[in-house]
């Protein structure tokens, strides 16, 4: 945040802001009056929000065209930093699911149970609440013993979604969600490549990526083993562990024969690529704006370089740059 009472030549007008009872602000004429100015006080754990807003206007293209602009919600979070230094202000804020990595709650003597009912035990512990697009079960998650120690309310979150292939993230209103791994969108969100093909693009296959033997731990202390066998005999034995919390083992076969699905094949896959808002058309504009986690985007019209023409993939994560001149996710 720029302070402009300490960057005054960048303002003409009055008045500044003050943060609490620190850096004076105001204008003062000592001959006809005082002006005290208005009070901005910023706290640590105080709401704060990021919007991004464009101008409104008429557009004259052959006809008269109204456009609204932008208005559009990217971050909610709480403060938990404030750095002063002439001129700025720096303030560091984080999204709702930060303090459960530090909260310990009590699992002991928790019933074996699905995964929505485990979800609203943990939430109902933690004191929040969450957003579910769920609308079936898939698993029954594990009871606990009577004498268990304190976890963090995130991880015992983390363990239903290891549970089910689900998703928890706090969406950019501030919401914990949670996400179960069917309730996905039909649409896929396309960029344009007038939009997308501004920076380099990198893809990669590897073949350390390959699973085709996988031993299942499940229950309490129960296992099996899950192979690809077409996998095994083109690329060798790759072999890895997982723990599914589940007690019953027709759901932790089902969720443990998805990951080996997903894996037994090597796959070409895209690091990153940057989108410019402003080279997207305003029907794209708003399907990139609204995209959460785990929706399926796709890059359309690859370079003839590329393995494939086109790159569908779930959004599994963004990180949106926002300057005066250009905006990137």
């Amino acid at each position: 945040l720029i302070s402009y009472d300490a960057a005054g030549d960048i303002v003409d007008d009055y008045p500044g802001i003050t943060f609490g009872d620190g850096i004076p602000s105001g204008f003062i004429d000592e001959y006809v009056d005082a002006y005290e100015g208005t009070v901005t006080k910023l706290e640590v754990g105080a709401v704060v929000t990021v919007n991004a807003k464009s101008a409104s206007g008429f557009i004259d293209e052959y006809v008269d065209a109204y456009d609204t602009g932008l208005d559009s919600t990217r971050f909610t979070g709480n403060i938990t930093a404030i750095d002063v230094t002439p001129a700025r202000v720096g303030i560091t804020a984080v999204a709702p699911t930060e303090p459960l990595t530090r909260l310990l709650i009590d699992p002991s003597g928790w019933p074996a149970e699905d995964e929505l009912s485990r979800l609203d035990r943990i939430c109902h512990a933690a004191e929040v609440s969450m957003s579910s697009d769920a609308t079936e079960t898939h698993a029954t998650m594990i009871a606990r013993d009577a004498d268990e120690k304190l976890e963090t309310a995130w991880d015992l979150l983390r363990e239903v979604t290891d549970a089910t292939g689900g998703l928890i993230y706090a969406d950019r209103y501030g919401t914990l969600t949670y996400r179960g791994r069917d309730e996905l969108p039909e649409t896929l969100y396309v960029a344009d490549p007038d939009a997308t093909l501004v920076d380099g693009l990198q893809m990669s296959e590897e073949l350390g990526e390959v699973i085709n033997e996988l031993e299942v731990s499940w229950g309490d202390g129960q296992k099996f083993t899950l192979e690809d066998t077409e996998s095994r005999e083109a690329w060798g034995r790759r072999a890895r562990k997982i723990t599914i919390p589940v007690s019953v083992e027709s759901e932790a076969r089902a969720l443990a024969q998805e990951e080996l699905d997903d894996h037994s094949s090597p796959y070409w896959s895209l690091s990153s690529a940057t989108v410019m808002i402003s080279l997207a058309d305003a029907q794209m504009m708003g399907r990139l704006l609204t995209a959460d986690l785990d929706d399926a985007v796709e890059l359309p019209a690859l370079l003839p370089a590329f393995p494939m023409p086109t790159y569908p993939s779930p959004l599994i994560g963004s990180t949106e740059t926002l300057h005066p001149s250009e905006w990137r996710p």
